[in-house]
């Protein structure tokens, strides 16, 4: 292929393949067009091309990836790591920088170890949520996952860019506990108490000893993980799955001052979601059911929704997890508490939750630890060739805070003729609203409007103080300039990490809007 990064000679990069082709066999380097074209963005908001790999390698062990990384430094040839490579509405496997090989690692997919007893497993990048989901079901574990939606993407890979599930354990950021990672120069090195040799600890103390590096890299560019501890879920006792369905968008600052203290006291563990009748529909029905017209959805078709989906304005979907009686209570205090909203609906099914331990792929189980590949259908919401982008801003669980970014939201997306399909997800101490930018790929006009919104978005939501926590491989620069705090002084501390730990400038150029030295002007 003639695709090359613009830093490296044509000649010196197929002489580069073809030593990386020599390290993993034939098989495992793709360099043809049809190979690559796996690796695009699917989703691309713009010319998926943008962002075309020159090709791609899997790596089946460490020392086969050490290898690859030495002909990239010698050879100046940039790489771009995925796990799983399926960051759907975040640019998928495609890499930021055109021209960089992808190190796929998929083929590293053990998992290594699990604990029931101490509620941990270890898994290399490849295992994915349905993996380990069939690993624990076939070894008759009693631990549960926590899935995103949906649950086909990588443990490892997920947990770095801060995803996140339904259950108790659903800040999967927050269950990481020990880090093996491979450094630029092929050097290994175990965080916390790993570090110490024959340390059964290191899965079961984040903190160490010295430094605590782990969360230096989530979502950075600095080292390749190659491990990672994770947190499990014990099975409890009794699950409670409830729904609030409230009947006003009006609702929607009460909704979330209701919720902050069930949160924040414990009553309701766990990730909380609150879509809006969009949201609802979009997961389950096609836009032309309802309305084919142009501009915004009218109210009375978002009425018809509620009725006929049997769904509010805003839904909110909640967890109980442990003893039958220490969930019937929270249940309880949940009910007491929104009861106070006019209009609010109220229900929820307490369960045995060894009965819900199913092989099943189906159904929306993520909140019982079942993985499922039910959240693509939203991409069939506008027809044609289906297509979304998530916009994803995150604020305070405040009232006040929630209606602003979504009038904010709202207004900005249906002026652009977009459908405003959005999703509060609340942490406990913060929350992140996501908008479901949906869009048809066959039409130039969509495309053209997403391209034009999206920058506006990122702008405007960080002057009022909304700064994304994610975004699409198209846009990590701007992010990363919004977050300009002092000159920009974070930006500037994690170049200066990079140089230290990567002064090739080989792994993930761009990522997250850092580059290399030789790129950074340019980038």
């Amino acid at each position: 292929m003639s695709l090359h990064p613009p830093h490296a000679a044509c000649t010196a990069q197929a002489a580069a393949l073809k030593r990386i082709a020599a390290i993993v066999g034939s098989d495992w380097l793709f360099t043809s067009d049809e190979a690559t074209e796996t690796y695009l963005d699917f989703f691309a908001p713009g010319d998926a091309e943008d962002h075309r790999a020159c090709g791609a390698v899997a790596p089946a062990t460490l020392d086969e990836l050490r290898a690859i990384l030495q002909v990239a430094r010698e050879a100046g040839l940039p790489l771009w790591t995925v796990s799983a490579g399926r960051n759907l509405a975040y640019g998928g496997a495609a890499p930021v920088l055109r021209g960089s090989l992808v190190v796929d690692l998929k083929r590293m997919n053990r998992v290594i170890e699990v604990d029931d007893d101490l509620g941990y497993a270890i898994v290399e990048p490849g295992v994915t949520f349905f993996s380990l989901f069939d690993h624990l079901a076939h070894t008759g574990s009693s631990l549960w996952i926590s899935s995103p939606a949906p649950g086909w993407g990588s443990v490892i890979g997920n947990g770095l860019e801060h995803g996140f599930g339904p259950t108790a354990y659903g800040d999967h950021s927050q269950q990481i506990c020990g880090l093996e990672l491979m450094l630029a120069d092929g050097s290994i090195v175990r965080t916390g108490m790993g570090a110490l040799p024959g340390a059964a600890t290191w899965p079961l103390f984040k903190g160490g000893y010295g430094p605590s590096y782990d969360l230096l890299f989530l979502q950075s560019n600095f080292a390749i993980v190659t491990k990672m501890g994770i947190w499990l879920m014990p099975r409890p006792e009794a699950v409670a799955v409830g729904h609030v369905k409230l009947a006003r968008e009006a609702d929607l600052a009460s909704a979330i001052e209701t919720l902050r203290p069930l949160r924040l006291e414990g009553v309701i563990g766990g990730v909380t979601s609150m879509r809006n009748v969009l949201g609802t529909a979009a997961g389950a029905t096609l836009r032309s059911i309802w309305y084919d017209g142009p501009g915004p959805i009218p109210d009375e078709v978002l009425q018809r929704m509620m009725r006929q989906l049997d769904c509010g304005w805003w839904t909110l979907q909640f967890a109980h997890y442990g003893l039958e009686g220490v969930v019937q209570a929270q249940l309880a205090r949940v009910r007491a508490a929104f009861e106070s909203i006019p209009g609010a609906r109220i229900d929820a099914t307490i369960s045995d939750a060894a009965a819900l331990r199913t092989p099943a792929r189906g159904g929306g189980g993520s909140r019982v630890g079942l993985p499922s590949l039910n959240a693509l259908g939203i991409v069939d919401w506008r027809g044609g060739t289906g297509a979304h982008i998530d916009f994803s801003p995150v604020l305070a669980p405040r009232g006040a805070d929630a209606e602003r970014l979504h009038t904010l939201m709202r207004g900005m997306i249906e002026q652009a003729g977009l459908d405003y399909i959005g999703t509060f997800y609340n942490f406990g101490r913060a929350m992140a609203l996501i908008c479901a930018i949906v869009f048809n790929r066959s039409l130039p006009e969509e495309m053209a409007a997403v391209r034009s919104l999206f920058p506006r978005l990122i702008d405007t939501a960080a002057a009022h103080g909304f700064g994304e926590y994610r975004t699409h491989i198209s846009y990590m620069d701007q992010v990363a300039r919004a977050y300009s705090w002092n000159d920009h002084a974070l930006l500037r501390l994690g170049e200066r990490i990079k140089d230290a730990l990567d002064p090739h400038g080989i792994l993930a150029p761009g990522k997250q809007g850092l580059w290399p030295t030789h790129l950074r002007k340019a980038g």
